[in-house]
């Protein structure tokens, strides 16, 4: 991921979606996934079918969301009995805050080396 991002910084063409790619350890599909989740709770085949892409993808897209706290499952009930799964997005002024936390961290970091830690490599 990082080799690409740095492709990209080079090419010029960093955009938004690779620094929140980076910030919060998520592919494209994801980033995708996330934001169709913006439009309301959905399930797993109606994501598919708006992304097109297949049922299992997205599930995979979707546990990994979960994983990193960028989406929830909630269980509903089918009035003649059974359920379904419905997926939400976590709202975007949690994410923003995640993505901004994990810049800052970087930041941080990076200041740090370029004022005391500027040495030769091992």
């Amino acid at each position: 991921m990082l080799e690409e991002m740095r492709a990209q910084i080079a090419a010029g063409k960093l955009e938004a979606t690779d620094i929140i790619k980076c910030a919060l350890g998520i592919r494209e599909l994801e980033v995708k996934t996330y934001f169709t989740l913006l439009d309301g709770s959905m399930q797993v085949q109606e994501i598919a079918d708006k992304l097109q892409r297949n049922r299992s993808t997205i599930q995979r897209s979707l546990t990994n969301l979960i994983s990193k706290g960028l989406a929830t499952r909630r269980t509903k009930s089918i009035a003649r009995g059974g359920y379904y799964y419905e997926y939400e997005a976590a709202p975007a002024s949690e994410v923003k805050k995640m993505v901004r936390a994990a810049l800052d961290q970087w930041y941080e970091k990076m200041v740090r080396f370029l004022e005391e830690g500027w040495k030769k490599p091992k």
